[in-house]
Protein backbone atom coordinates (compact mmCIF):
# COMPACT_ATOMS: atom_id res chain seq x y z
CA UNK A 1 0.00 0.00 0.00
CA UNK A 2 1.68 3.24 -1.33
CA UNK A 3 0.97 6.88 0.80
CA UNK A 4 -0.66 9.81 -1.27
CA UNK A 5 1.52 12.13 -2.38
CA UNK A 6 2.67 14.74 0.24
CA UNK A 7 0.69 17.76 -0.05
CA UNK A 8 1.26 21.35 1.38
CA UNK A 9 -2.00 22.57 3.75
CA UNK A 10 -1.82 26.66 2.46
CA UNK A 11 -1.94 28.92 5.54
CA UNK A 12 -4.26 31.35 6.22
CA UNK A 13 -2.21 33.94 4.41
CA UNK A 14 -2.27 31.73 1.41
CA UNK A 15 -5.93 31.74 1.24
CA UNK A 16 -6.03 35.89 2.07
CA UNK A 17 -3.24 36.10 -0.75
CA UNK A 18 -5.01 33.97 -3.24
CA UNK A 19 -8.66 35.35 -3.02
CA UNK A 20 -7.14 38.95 -2.20
CA UNK A 21 -8.86 39.38 0.95
CA UNK A 22 -7.14 40.49 4.36
CA UNK A 23 -5.99 37.55 7.08
CA UNK A 24 -8.86 38.38 9.52
CA UNK A 25 -11.51 38.38 6.83
CA UNK A 26 -10.44 34.80 5.98
CA UNK A 27 -10.26 33.31 9.48
CA UNK A 28 -13.44 35.11 10.43
CA UNK A 29 -15.25 33.35 7.83
CA UNK A 30 -13.51 30.40 8.75
CA UNK A 31 -13.98 30.31 12.27
CA UNK A 32 -17.51 30.75 11.86
CA UNK A 33 -17.98 34.43 13.27
CA UNK A 34 -17.84 35.89 9.45
CA UNK A 35 -21.42 36.53 9.73
CA UNK A 36 -21.13 38.54 13.08
CA UNK A 37 -18.95 40.91 11.99
CA UNK A 38 -21.01 41.48 8.81
CA UNK A 39 -19.28 39.18 6.46
CA UNK A 40 -21.16 39.09 3.05
CA UNK A 41 -22.40 35.72 2.44
CA UNK A 42 -21.01 35.56 -1.14
CA UNK A 43 -17.21 36.59 0.63
CA UNK A 44 -18.05 33.58 3.21
CA UNK A 45 -18.71 31.20 0.54
CA UNK A 46 -15.99 32.53 -1.45
CA UNK A 47 -13.69 31.60 1.62
CA UNK A 48 -15.20 28.53 2.90
CA UNK A 49 -14.99 26.71 -1.05
CA UNK A 50 -11.34 28.02 -1.55
CA UNK A 51 -10.55 26.29 1.74
CA UNK A 52 -12.05 23.21 0.81
CA UNK A 53 -10.76 23.02 -2.65
CA UNK A 54 -7.02 23.65 -0.87
CA UNK A 55 -7.06 21.27 1.45
CA UNK A 56 -7.03 24.03 4.25
CA UNK A 57 -7.26 22.62 7.79
CA UNK A 58 -6.81 24.55 10.75
CA UNK A 59 -2.84 24.62 12.44
CA UNK A 60 -3.59 22.67 15.76
CA UNK A 61 -0.20 24.53 17.10
CA UNK A 62 -1.66 28.13 16.01
CA UNK A 63 -4.91 27.73 17.15
CA UNK A 64 -3.54 26.67 20.75
CA UNK A 65 -1.29 29.59 20.99
CA UNK A 66 -4.29 32.13 20.55
CA UNK A 67 -6.51 30.14 23.11
CA UNK A 68 -3.70 29.12 25.18
CA UNK A 69 -6.01 25.86 25.02
CA UNK A 70 -3.67 22.63 23.84
CA UNK A 71 -6.85 20.17 23.80
CA UNK A 72 -4.05 17.51 24.81
CA UNK A 73 -4.55 15.00 27.67
CA UNK A 74 -1.41 13.78 28.71
CA UNK A 75 -2.49 10.15 29.94
CA UNK A 76 0.50 8.44 32.44
CA UNK A 77 1.03 4.55 32.85
CA UNK A 78 3.40 2.67 34.95
CA UNK A 79 3.96 0.24 31.66
CA UNK A 80 1.63 -0.84 28.86
CA UNK A 81 1.82 -4.40 29.50
CA UNK A 82 -1.42 -6.69 29.10
CA UNK A 83 -4.18 -6.17 27.73
CA UNK A 84 -6.01 -3.70 30.79
CA UNK A 85 -4.24 -0.83 29.04
CA UNK A 86 -5.66 -1.26 26.34
CA UNK A 87 -8.88 -1.81 27.19
CA UNK A 88 -8.58 1.77 29.45
CA UNK A 89 -6.78 3.06 26.50
CA UNK A 90 -9.82 2.08 24.08
CA UNK A 91 -12.60 4.16 26.18
CA UNK A 92 -10.47 7.14 27.08
CA UNK A 93 -10.00 7.97 23.48
CA UNK A 94 -14.30 7.50 22.51
CA UNK A 95 -14.38 9.97 25.44
CA UNK A 96 -11.23 12.58 24.44
CA UNK A 97 -12.53 12.26 20.47
CA UNK A 98 -16.16 12.93 21.90
CA UNK A 99 -14.72 16.53 23.38
CA UNK A 100 -11.87 16.75 20.88
CA UNK A 101 -9.39 16.09 22.86
CA UNK A 102 -6.32 14.14 21.97
CA UNK A 103 -4.38 11.68 24.17
CA UNK A 104 -0.48 12.28 24.72
CA UNK A 105 0.82 8.89 26.54
CA UNK A 106 3.67 8.83 28.28
CA UNK A 107 5.35 5.56 29.75
CA UNK A 108 6.87 6.26 33.23
CA UNK A 109 7.86 2.55 33.62
CA UNK A 110 7.07 3.01 37.64
CA UNK A 111 9.85 4.86 38.38
CA UNK A 112 8.74 8.19 40.91
CA UNK A 113 11.52 10.27 39.18
CA UNK A 114 10.71 9.93 35.73
CA UNK A 115 6.78 9.94 36.62
CA UNK A 116 7.36 13.57 38.53
CA UNK A 117 9.57 14.74 35.04
CA UNK A 118 6.62 13.16 32.84
CA UNK A 119 4.27 15.06 34.93
CA UNK A 120 6.47 18.41 34.94
CA UNK A 121 6.39 18.07 31.08
CA UNK A 122 2.84 18.18 30.84
CA UNK A 123 2.29 20.71 32.53
CA UNK A 124 5.02 22.76 30.94
CA UNK A 125 2.82 22.06 27.47
CA UNK A 126 -0.07 23.41 29.25
CA UNK A 127 -2.49 19.88 28.55
CA UNK A 128 -5.54 19.76 29.22
CA UNK A 129 -5.49 17.15 31.82
CA UNK A 130 -3.56 14.44 32.67
CA UNK A 131 -4.89 11.29 33.73
CA UNK A 132 -2.51 8.61 35.70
Amino acid sequence: MSLPPFQKVPSLKEIADALDLSVTTVSLALNGRGKTVGLSDATISRVLQHARQSGYSPDPRARSLRTRRSNVVGVLFPHLRHDWAQTILDGMADILEERRLVPFLANHRGDPRREAAEIASLVQRQVAGILC
